[in-house]
């Protein structure tokens, strides 16, 4: 009796737990209608689909690997309140998720269209010049990824004892075309010997805002190797990733198309380009891009390197506190080096650009080296952080040299005229190219300054160039000030003035006791703040670099009048302004180093 009571106990438990549990799935879909029966893994469904179907997989993590898709097929995931479809190999070794191969190349082209899922894990060994922790894509093939997608954690290592490897692309190597085209994929954390992430061969397009990050290549391109077409578009960022050289991109005998705001920032080499590494390359770069924080151990090229035969038309650049770290000697081409190679000659024309690339003493040196003979370097209408170029730029003397219209930066306050009663007084920054012409509309945003003093801080708003060439911020001043300490900074070209509101009794000492004080100044990991309006409690502190973009935005508490803030920040020039409780507000210029 006991036996059979139990039996039914048990019969009972089951079918009380049956609707907790869920096996995962994989439901081919033909011609938009879901076929039956649905398949336990990823290779079983695979294996039973047929051109052009779609495959959507449960919101479970899928232990799969070297998943061969000989098929032009959509892949989709699902998700649930804990978990995205994921596939994680689990192995360590010998687990590539995706391999994605055309048999029948070059008669037809086969299409992978991968969306809303994440694939973490891989581990690449499929032949010494292949590789792919994530996915390997074949000639003849088009890959698509798009969706909410994190590729992370893949690698294509180097061979070692009784394992062969795949030591390109830690996530992606492609003899085909890849489109990736979504602000929510993310590449992080990637890693091979050339192409931490992507290893491309035929064409890469990065669209939409796709994010690459944290990669590493032991050798070449920390996030990206290419022999063949990039296209880098829509707001894409390649951030903080490594390589011996090229830190973001590693191009030889390839096109590169950098343009739509798209980002290169904090990546690092050990040796050359901790932007780009270029050889036999057409890179043309436009519509704002921006090289910020990027750094070499080297002393040259902490943005670009370019050798061989190189044909560079940038336009519309922002190249901004990029690094060189080994300044032994002088350094040499701070943002690009052009080396001297046997038989080559390169061209660079730039236009419309912003550089400003300072050392870790804030001082200016070689922002461009040139050292092919037979070269061209051109410049036009473009800005070096400063009024004076002078030693900035270096050409050989057999080079081909032609520098027009750099902007010229002057500051005017209250068009020259004395400060009266008035409560409010206009600062203005007065630019002009160097041969006196009007600055282009397409250049404006390159022009935004950051004012401060201590009694608040403002911008201008540059939506028109009048003929004057002059951008004007009024700035209002409390009429109970007296006096204010004027600070105007755009790059280099730094405005400083103490400005007395006349008719009041403030005296300059008392203006001075009343100051903010921050030390050490230059600075490097933490500042000591002393505010003689905060004996004890909280005030807001905002760190702003010279665009006017908040790094830091927080409360920090005061007690005898001082506080201690730690800082992350690259080096280089910033705002730092403190809000006491009761509304009043003090800035100072900070440094850091």
């Amino acid at each position: 009796m006991k036996s059979i009571f139990y039996s039914i106990l048990i019969f009972f438990l089951l079918l009380l737990l049956s609707p907790l549990t869920k096996a995962q799935t994989v439901t081919i879909y033909r011609s938009g209608v879901a076929l039956t029966p649905t398949y336990s893994s990823i290779k079983g469904a695979v294996a039973n689909s047929i051109d052009n179907d779609s495959l959507v997989l449960s919101a479970d993590t899928f232990r799969e690997q070297n998943i061969i898709i000989d098929k032009s097929l959509i892949m989709e995931g699902s998700s649930s309140a804990t978990v995205n479809s994921t596939i994680d190999p689990g192995l360590a070794a010998d687990s590539s998720v995706f391999k994605f191969i055309n048999s029948d190349f070059p008669v037809v082209t086969r299409t992978l269209n991968i969306r809303n899922m994440d694939i973490i894990n891989g581990y690449a060994n499929n032949g010494l010049d292949s590789g792919g922790g994530a996915i390997f894509a074949g000639r003849g093939t088009i890959l698509k990824l798009n969706g909410l997608m994190n590729i992370a954690n893949n690698r294509a290592p180097d061979s070692s004892a009784g394992f062969a490897g795949s030591c390109n692309g830690g996530a992606i190597y492609s003899e085909g075309e890849v489109y990736v085209t979504s602000y929510d994929v993310v590449f992080e954390n990637n890693s091979a010997v050339n192409g931490g992430a992507i290893y491309s061969t035929n064409k890469l397009v990065l669209d939409f805002g796709v994010k690459l990050k944290n990669s590493t290549a032991s050798l070449n391109g920390g996030a990206i190797y290419t022999s063949s077409i990039v296209h880098v578009l829509g707001e894409s960022v390649l951030f903080a990733s490594n390589a011996v050289n090229g830190g973001a991109c590693y191009a030889e005998n390839a096109e590169l198309y950098i343009k739509g705001n798209s980002r290169f920032d904090l990546n690092h080499v050990t040796k050359l380009g901790a932007g780009l590494f270029l050889k036999n390359t057409y890179c043309i770069m436009s519509d704002s891009v921006e090289f910020s924080g990027n750094q070499t151990d080297s002393n040259i090229a902490a943005v670009l390197f370019s050798t061989g035969n190189n044909d560079v038309q940038i336009s519309g650049a922002n190249f901004i506190y990029n690094r060189c770290t080994n300044l032994t000697y002088n350094g040499r081409g701070m943002t690009v080096y052009n080396d001297v190679a046997p038989g080559a000659s390169s061209i660079f024309r730039i236009n419309n650009s912003r550089i400003f690339n300072p050392k870790f003493d804030n001082s200016r040196q070689n922002e461009f080296y040139n050292a092919q003979a037979v070269s061209a370097f051109l410049s036009d209408s473009s800005w070096w952080g400063e009024s004076d170029t002078a030693g900035l730029i270096y050409n050989v003397p057999s080079a081909t040299v032609g520098f027009r219209s750099w902007i010229v930066c002057e500051w005017t306050l209250n068009g020259g005229l004395p400060i009266g009663y008035s409560s409010s007084f206009p600062l203005e920054a007065y630019f002009k190219l160097y041969t006196g012409a009007a600055i282009p509309s397409k250049m404006f945003w390159m022009l935004s300054g950051y004012f401060s003093s201590d009694s608040g801080s403002f911008s201008p708003s540059v939506v028109a160039m009048p003929a004057s060439n002059i951008v004007g911020s009024v700035f209002s001043v409390p009429l109970t000030t007296g006096g204010v300490n004027l600070l105007a900074t755009i790059d280099a070209d730094t405005f400083k003035k103490a400005v007395y509101i006349q008719g009041t009794a403030i005296t300059e000492h008392k203006i001075r006791s009343q100051r903010m004080n921050i030390s050490p100044n230059p600075a490097t990991d933490i500042i000591i703040i002393n505010c003689n309006e905060m004996k004890e409690g909280w005030a807001k502190v905002k760190i702003t670099d010279i665009s006017g973009r908040a790094l830091i935005n927080e409360s920090i508490h005061f007690s005898n009048s001082q506080s201690r803030l730690p800082l992350n920040l690259l080096g280089g020039y910033y705002i730092l302004e403190i809000e006491t409780p009761e509304n009043k507000k003090y800035s100072q210029q900070l440094i850091v180093q």
